[in-house]
């Protein structure tokens, strides 16, 4: 009998059909479920008799106790979560790492440490599930060999990645979400604080985080204390908690307050400690502001557009660029909003974006000095600052860029940004020599230049070059006195002629930037408040959440965990992200007795920027949301994951 081979569109059709059929196979609802499992989050607790693992879900959930008098530490859980590695520790016994199956509740040893006067801290599962990172300290305690180790999960086999020279100790890796990068702080004798660096998973590359907060720190003024890294899920930032004690005296951070032009009454609504904060402008409808944070550090990479709620909530970064950015202006609707961007070369440009920080336009070209930008009433115009033809002069344009007109032609040194009335009519801006400062109001056509107030100062401080504030009606202005060298105040004076008056409240000084509310009752400005002591009274806890490559950085004060002691008694162990970057664990000890630890687990809610204690008497938490979804039978056991399946 012959055999006749399969026509090749019959093979075609034979593999389409199959694959058809296991593809429906794979969806049959009366023979698989799906099952998505939810945060996970694993502790050790000293309840007991002996320090154990336990396991939650989510952060209102039971604990289930995992080991027994296995004297836990670091755990860290698999990607998956359906296993926990952890090291076993006990007393006169060898240090080793452990695997537990939670479903199955079986423990597995993934090292032999019989020949090894060695110990294990610091596990986290690599993000593909086939490692664990973790770091091996070798030797006396206090004169430790550590390393940067890893061990395959399949294999068992660990390798040393990483050796840093005595006396140096490193301690805390983190990977990063893709699995190619470790971050790791690092011990220096001789140092004042610890130092971070990123490598590759190969430990290869290494590189130095810049801590900014750190740059001020010398051996006669601070003592650092520690640090803690952790990779972001995100992959765009790490967060770190650090301590330090503060012996010096430092400026007072500028903040924005809001005054009540009826009573006098201020009140901050910014609180952020390491930025100076300088409002910009008042939304149309009266509801939001723009404000430019300014970090103390002046050779920051990035100073940004923000927009607020009036009441000092709902924090939004609009810019979010490495470029600085210092000033910026609501168009008359409320739908767009300008603003002056510097760039690398030192030349400033006007852009425009909508109320959002969406879809950015460029509106000058011209190099140089473009600044200072301040829409017309009626949404027509642009009045801007520029020195294109080498002096500095006010410039009007057209919405889009268009249509450019010189207004004025000042003789003076120095010329402060333009602020057009409410009624169209006129154009107001500081300008003066060194020995002398006035305000001055121009006609948008540029006719006819009118002093508005002229002083002669001793020495004419940058603050007097801030934009002045209309009043609602085009019949005021308030602007920065520049005569008050220690306690610049802010002035107000009507604009057709009498003295100006004083604004005052105890315990502000140093003021900035005055912006009038739209509806003529409030004013926006930034100030310090006038304390003395120390910058920090005696320790500052702070969480610092840095870009790795652009090393843009927030801060986060904890003031929720401010009253520990933790010079004399506490010590930082770990921290860990929740899966959707909300919020931060935060695992601190200290000894009670011997060798007995008191633990606590701290929330670090990272928007609202506040900690709490979530859990006493337990420590070194790992927290994961399992990255599959499972295809299991109906008793509930694991068949695979659907990425698996769908590759058969």
């Amino acid at each position: 009998m012959s055999v006749r081979p399969i026509s090749r569109p019959k093979v075609v059709y034979i593999r389409f059909v199959t694959r058809i059929a296991t593809a429906v196979l794979l969806f049959i609802p009366c023979s698989v479920q799906a099952i998505n499992f939810a945060d996970k989050i694993v502790y050790v607790s000293d309840l007991g008799v002996t320090p154990d693992m336990f396991l939650v879900e989510g952060l209102d959930g039971n604990p289930t106790q995992l080991t027994r008098n296995m004297f836990v530490s670091s755990p860290t859980i698999s990607p998956d979560g359906a296993e926990v590695a952890f090291v076993s520790s006990p007393p006169g016994g060898q240090s080793d790492i452990f695997k537990l199956h939670i479903a199955a509740d079986r423990v597995e040893k993934l090292t032999g440490n019989a020949e090894w006067d060695a110990r294990f801290t610091d596990l986290d599962w690599s993000p593909d599930g086939q490692q664990i990172l973790f770091i091996t300290s070798i030797g006396a305690q206090g004169g430790d060999q550590t390393y940067l180790s890893v061990v395959n999960m399949n294999t068992h086999d660990i390798r040393h990645i990483l050796q840093p020279d005595l006396p140096t100790r490193i301690s805390n890796p983190s990977w990063s979400p893709d699995g190619r990068r470790i971050i790791f702080s690092q011990e220096d004798e001789g140092r004042l604080h610890d130092r971070l660096f990123i490598t590759d998973d190969k430990g290869n590359n290494v590189i130095e985080v810049r801590q900014r907060e750190l740059e001020f720190l010398t051996d006669a003024s601070s003592v650092h204390v520690n640090t803690i890294p952790a990779w972001s899920p995100s992959q765009r930032e790490i967060a770190y908690v650090t301590l330090i004690e503060i012996n010096r005296t430092a400026p007072n951070p500028i903040q924005i307050y809001s005054m009540n032009l009826a009573d006098g009454s201020a009140a901050a609504l910014t609180s952020e400690k390491t930025m100076h904060s300088i409002p910009l402008a008042w939304s149309p409808d009266g509801l939001k502001f723009l404000f430019a944070a300014l970090p103390f550090d002046q050779e920051a990479e990035s100073n940004d557009i923000y927009v607020m709620d009036a009441n000092g909530k709902n924090m939004t970064n609009l810019t979010q660029s490495p470029e600085h950015e210092g000033t910026a202006h609501w168009s008359p609707d409320g739908s767009e909003i300008v603003y002056a961007r510097l760039t690398e070369e030192r030349n400033s440009t006007i852009f425009v974006m909508n109320e959002t920080g969406k879809n950015p336009q460029q509106l000058t070209f011209e190099l140089g000095l473009n600044a200072a930008p301040f829409w017309s009433p009626d949404g027509e115009k642009i009045v801007f600052l520029s020195d294109r033809d080498g002096a500095r002069q006010i410039y009007t344009m057209d919405r889009d860029g268009e249509n450019v007109q010189q207004i004025t032609e000042i003789q003076r040194e120095f010329v402060g940004a333009p602020a057009w009335s409410p009624d169209g009519k006129w154009i107001a801006f500081a300008s003066g020599d060194k020995d002398s400062w006035g305000l001055y109001r121009i006609d948008p056509q540029g006719l006819k230049e009118t002093p508005i107030l002229r002083s002669k100062v001793n020495q004419l401080d940058g603050r007097a070059m801030f934009r002045p504030a209309w009043s609602p009606d085009s019949q005021n202005l308030i602007y920065v006195d520049p005569e008050a060298n220690d306690n610049v105040g802010l002035m107000r004076i009507q604009t057709e002629g009498g003295l100006p008056t004083q604004l005052n409240t105890d315990g502000i000084e140093f003021w900035w930037s005055p912006v009038w509310s739209p509806d003529g009752n409030s004013l926006l400005f930034s100030a310090q408040r006038n304390e003395d002591g120390p910058f920090f009274a005696d320790q500052m806890l702070a969480l610092y959440l840095t870009n790795p490559n652009t090393s843009v950085q927030r801060e986060i004060f904890l003031r929720g965990i401010d009253h520990l002691d933790f010079k004399s008694e506490w010590n930082f162990r770990r921290l860990v992200w929740a899966p959707d970057r909300s919020h931060l664990l935060l695992s601190i000890e200290r000894k009670r007795v011997g060798t007995q630890q008191e633990n606590r687990l701290y929330l670090i809610d990272t928007m609202n920027e506040n900690a709490s204690l979530w859990m006493k008497d337990a420590g070194d938490a790992d927290w994961v949301k399992p990255g599959y979804v499972y295809a299991v039978n109906p008793s509930g056991k694991r068949i695979s994951t659907w990425a698996e399946l769908k590759k058969r």
